[in-house]
C-alpha cells in the first residue's frame, strides 16, 4: 500500500524523516511519502457567507438586537483558505496524494482533537475519497510503530477526536455573536469601539 503521511508542521515532518529514514521509503510491506501542513490551513467563512440568500442581511447585522440569537442550523460551515500560502500548501499535498492508496493522519495527538480537525480540513479540501488512517503516538520517536499499528478512521463521524474538535470550533464560532452584542451595547452607551472581542473570537 502507498501511504501519504501527513505531519502537522515542518518540525514534526523533519523529525519523522529522521525516525523513518527519509521523507519517503518503506514501512513493512508499505511504501510512504511524508508531507506536512503549517497548522490550520483553512478557516470558517464569515457568518453572512454561511447562509442562504434570504438570511444574509440578518447575519451581516451589527446594529440591532433583533437578529439575535443566531440559529447555528442556518450555517453551512463552509471553509476557505487562510491565505495564498495556505492554498499552495494544500495543493502540494493534493499533488502528493495523486498516486497514493491511503492518507495517514500523523498530526499531534492532543486531547482537544485539534490535530485531527486540521488534518480533515486538508483531506476534505483536496477531495480525497479513499482510505484514511490515524497514527496515534505519544512522542515523535514512536511514529514508526504508530504507523504500523494505524487505525482506520475513514468515517470521520465515528472519530471522537474529530467530533470533539468540530463541536468546539462551532461553539466558538457561534460565540462571535456575543462580540456583536457587546459592540452594539457599547455604542448605545455612548462609546465608539471598533470591535469588542469576547472569548475565543477569531472572525467577525
Amino acid at each position: 500500500m502507498k501511504l501519504l503521511i501527513l505531519a502537522e508542521k515542518s518540525s514534526a515532518y523533519q523529525k519523522f524523516a529522521q525516525v523513518l529514514g527519509g521523507i519517503s521509503g518503506n514501512i513493512g510491506t508499505d511504501t510512504y511519502e511524508l508531507v506536512h501542513s503549517h497548522g490550520h490551513l483553512l478557516k470558517l467563512k464569515d457568518p453572512q457567507d454561511q447562509v442562504s440568500a434570504d438570511k444574509i442581511a440578518r447575519y451581516s447585522e451589527w446594529n440591532s438586537y433583533d437578529v439575535f440569537p443566531w440559529n447555528l442550523n442556518d450555517f453551512a460551515w463552509k471553509k476557505t483558505y487562510l491565505d495564498t500560502d495556505a492554498k499552495k500548501n494544500v495543493q502540494q499535498i493534493k499533488q502528493a496524494a495523486q498516486d497514493k492508496d491511503a492518507i495517514v493522519i500523523a498530526t499531534d495527538c492532543d486531547p482537544s482533537g485539534e490535530g485531527d480537525l486540521l488534518a480533515w480540513e486538508i483531506i476534505e479540501a483536496i477531495g480525497w475519497r479513499s482510505t484514511v488512517y490515524r497514527a496515534y503516538f505519544s512522542t515523535e520517536s514512536k511514529i514508526k510503530e504508530a504507523i504500523i499499528n494505524r487505525k482506520d478512521v475513514s468515517d470521520k463521524f465515528h472519530s471522537g477526536e474529530y467530533l470533539e474538535a468540530t463541536s468546539r470550533q462551532r461553539f466558538d464560532y457561534g460565540s462571535m455573536q456575543l462580540s456583536r452584542i457587546a459592540t452594539l451595547a457599547a455604542k448605545q452607551a455612548g462609546y465608539n469601539p471598533k470591535v469588542l472581542r469576547l472569548g475565543r473570537l477569531n472572525q467577525h
